[in-house]
């Protein structure tokens, strides 16, 4: 009993996770990542067990533990010649301690969930319930739905404290006043972000939690059509969120399950269909909320493509600041790559943003040589994805298309602060378990036909 209660726990806290960011155990760490701390100092000898059996979990930590050295190194480098960082100024003990407590607390938040899915994996969808719960509030945040101001409500509990945490009490109440404040049309750019500090911040959530429910969709023959109502619900939030990489990721997953549907079954009967069909309703309602036939320009931000080419000169200056400082960029590189980018591109508000681009970001952040050892990462894990069954293989490339739509306009990526997405890993970890343990080769290949066994029987269960 004790060991279930601890697993719930587990999940519930890794669903929580940036939602009670303004709620810290002595103004420094969040319950929830302490609480998952605390269980991995507990769950120590098994991890280190796992850690040298299971070839994908060594590979995640072996990446991370180099890329945080790089970036610790280039600290040093920085502290040496007196240039502040792009992000937070100088560097201080602070910040190495941070730095430190980052790291742990990443191989903590995709250990647990590997823990979890290993002892029952069916217990991991608790994550997406909590997450559930917590899209809710931002669902029912929007004015064209019922119950908006006792979400609003609840929202300005949680996020005054989230965002007073993050940039102080001010800006707090500047944020929300400026959120609740609507214009002559309710719909105008109105945002919702929920129990999150900022709507990116929700954005990343989302896309995980429809990730999650995919993988359960496509393993799951019990309650399977339930993951895909998440899905959708997920996709509703998004459109609200107005955050265009999202919706794209949420299309390449919704256009993966109707394939996937679709092509087991003979007719199409299910339910789920009239949901994807709600969805699309729901496009067009906040395209249009208020005037259907007149009126296209309620929520203009998600089919305005007035930053497009904006987009691909921060990618741009990314690179540039990458090439003009490869072993780290600083605030002075940053601002030199700028004045460069400006020079060729003439548009003013380069000199506002950073790269927006995850993939880009690991070389800013983990030096040039960190973005070598992130395509070795990529590479060696498509080798152990090829051992896979073959409908697991498929999940992590549609997984990793979705993922990919969401990290190409923002600044947080699988090893930059993004926790949500170690879900996933902690998924790639536990499907990949069985690669690498010392056994005969027969064993193996029946384990893999085991797998796909369990996978045939399951998808026959649906139909």
């Amino acid at each position: 009993m004790i060991k279930l209660l601890l697993i719930i726990a587990i999940a519930i806290s890794l669903g929580l996770n940036y939602a009670l960011v303004g709620y810290r155990f002595l103004g420094i760490i969040t319950y929830d990542r302490l609480f998952q701390l605390a269980v991995l100092a507990l769950l120590w000898p098994r991890f280190s067990r796992d850690l040298r059996n299971n070839r994908a979990l060594r590979l995640f930590v072996a990446t991370l533990t180099t890329l945080y050295l790089f970036q610790l190194l280039f600290w040093m480098r920085a502290v040496m010649i007196d240039a502040p960082l792009l992000e937070g100024g100088k560097v201080s003990v602070k910040d190495i301690f941070l730095l430190g407590g980052d790291y742990v607390a990443t191989i903590a938040f995709t250990y647990l969930g590997f823990y979890v899915l290993s002892k029952y994996w069916r217990w991991f969808s608790i994550v997406l319930v909590v997450q559930v719960l917590l899209f809710s509030l931002a669902f029912f945040q929007h004015p064209l739905t019922p119950l908006t101001s006792t979400a609003q409500d609840m929202r300005a509990r949680v996020a005054y404290a989230n965002i007073e945490v993050a940039k102080g009490e001010e800006a707090a109440t500047e944020a929300l006043e400026r959120e609740v404040k609507l214009k002559e049309q309710i719909s105008d750019r109105f945002r919702v972000s929920g129990p999150y500090i900022t709507v990116i911040r929700l954005s990343y959530a989302l896309t995980a939690s429809s990730i999650i429910a995919m993988y359960f969709y496509a393993r799951s023959s019990k309650y399977s059509q339930l993951y895909l109502y998440a899905i959708v619900f997920n996709f509703l939030v998004s459109i609200l969120s107005q955050t265009r990489s999202v919706i794209a990721a949420h299309i390449i997953l919704l256009s993966y399950a109707l394939l996937k549907y679709i092509g087991s079954r003979k007719r199409i009967t299910n339910p789920s269909i009239y949901f994807l069909a709600l969805a699309v309703l729901g496009i067009i309602a906040v395209y249009a909320p208020n005037d259907l036939l007149y009126r296209l320009g309620g929520f203009d931000r998600i089919h305005s493509v007035s930053d497009s080419g904006l987009r691909i000169w921060l990618w741009i200056l990314g690179l540039v600041s990458i090439a003009i400082s490869p072993l780290g960029v600083t605030t002075d590189a940053h601002r030199e790559a700028q004045q460069i980018v400006f020079s060729w591109s003439g548009i003013e508000t380069i000199f506002e943003y950073t790269s927006h681009n995850g993939i880009i970001n690991i070389g800013v952040l983990f030096t040039v040589f960190g973005l070598f050892v992130f395509f070795s990462f990529i590479y060696l894990a498509m080798r152990l994805n090829r051992r896979l069954a073959p409908e697991v293989r498929n999940f992590f490339v549609v997984a990793a298309a979705a993922y990919l739509m969401q990290i190409m306009t923002h600044n947080d990526f699988i090893f930059i602060k993004d926790y949500h997405i170690l879900s996933l890993v902690s998924i790639w970890c536990y499907e990949c378990r069985n690669i690498g343990v010392e056994q005969g080769t027969d064993t193996m290949l029946m384990s893999m036909e085991a797998t796909s066994l369990d996978l045939e029987r399951e998808r026959i269960g649906r139909s």
